[in-house]
Formats: structure tokens, sequence, C-alpha cells
């Protein structure tokens, strides 16, 4: 009987040990990374979505028709973007993640509209490309 005991014990032990992740396999530890990139991507899209939401928000609540915004500015072509003031325009991703992350900023901003116009399916988008950035306006 306490042989039994002692071989349960060792297996509930072993399964929760398990569970609570103290063993983990190759393909696991090799996955994490590519998981934690699209926890990183997740939580940007997520972000910029919320900013430019909430700014459209407040814009209609202030009794404006529309709301112009630009999500990412081309580095490419960085000096090339200075304003009338003097500084030079431009908009970083989200300051959340390792300096290695390379995203696809074409899919990532076609991402973007097309989720803002699942939220507002009759607005009209309209997009604006100036030498180093695209703006986007949305009209309701």
């Amino acid at each position: 009987m306490k042989l039994f005991i002692i071989i349960l014990l060792t297996n509930c032990v072993y399964l929760l040990c398990d569970k609570l992740g103290y063993k983990m396999s190759k393909t696991q530890l090799r996955g994490m990374y590519k998981k934690e990139l699209e926890r990183i991507m997740q939580l940007w899209f997520t972000e910029s979505f919320n900013n430019v939401f909430n700014n459209i928000i407040e814009c209609a609540k202030q009794g404006k028709k529309d709301f112009q915004f630009k999500v990412v500015c081309s580095e490419r072509n960085y000096f090339d973007c200075k304003r009338e003031d003097g500084y030079y325009d431009t908009l970083q991703l989200p300051q959340i993640s390792p300096s290695n992350v390379n995203i696809n900023i074409k899919n990532y901003v076609t991402k973007l509209i097309d989720k803002l116009h699942e939220t507002f399916p009759d607005s009209n988008f309209t997009t604006i490309h100036n030498k180093c950035c695209d703006y986007h306006k949305i009209e309701w």
C-alpha cells in the first residue's frame, strides 16, 4: 500500500511540474522567439489602433467631421521631412520591443486601415502621399 502511495505521489509531482512549466522541450524553447515577436506585433497594433480610434472619437465629440493621421514615416527620406516650423515630422512605432524586430510596414499599415474600415464602415478613407509620410484621412 505504501508503495502504491509513493508511486501515485511521484506521478502527481511529475504531472504537476510538467503543467507548471518546469519541463520544456526543445521545440517549445525554439518557438518562444516567434511567439514573443507575435506578442510584440500585437501590442504595437493594439496601441496604434487604440490611439487612432481614441483620436477619432475625440474629434467626433468636438463636432469635427474628419481626422488626419500618420502611422509611420519613411526613414529613408528622413531629412526631406522637415516641416515649415523647422522640426522633423516623424512618428515612431511604440517603444515596447527589442531593436532587432523587423516588420513589414506596408502590411502593418494595411492591417490598421482595414481594421479602421471594419470599425467605421460608412466612413471615407483617403491616403495623402507626402515625400516622407503617408497621411491617412477619415471623414464621416
